[in-house]
């Protein structure tokens, strides 16, 4: 799921799981209000999970490692 996260004032993280994919903390959300033009401002709390990454990223990143390091010979 994707969240727009425009009208939304993240403060700071409060805390981070112990494998660092859960990030979670406060901040404020405006929200529209029926019959009015300014919004309400709600105190939020919120949670951000960050994906694994996949296995064709991790061999990329590897491979571009190694064709960084590798020596170059001059011919």
């Amino acid at each position: 799921m994707t969240l727009d996260p425009s009208d939304w004032d993240l403060l700071e993280a409060t805390g981070v799981s112990a494998d660092g994919r859960t990030i979670f903390g406060t901040g404020y959300q405006d929200v529209p209000h029926s019959g009015s033009s300014t919004p309400r401002r709600y105190a939020v709390q919120w949670v951000a999970v960050i994906p694994e990454p996949s296995t064709a990223l991790l061999l990329g990143l590897g491979l571009l490692g190694l064709a960084r390091t590798s020596p170059r010979r001059d011919a």
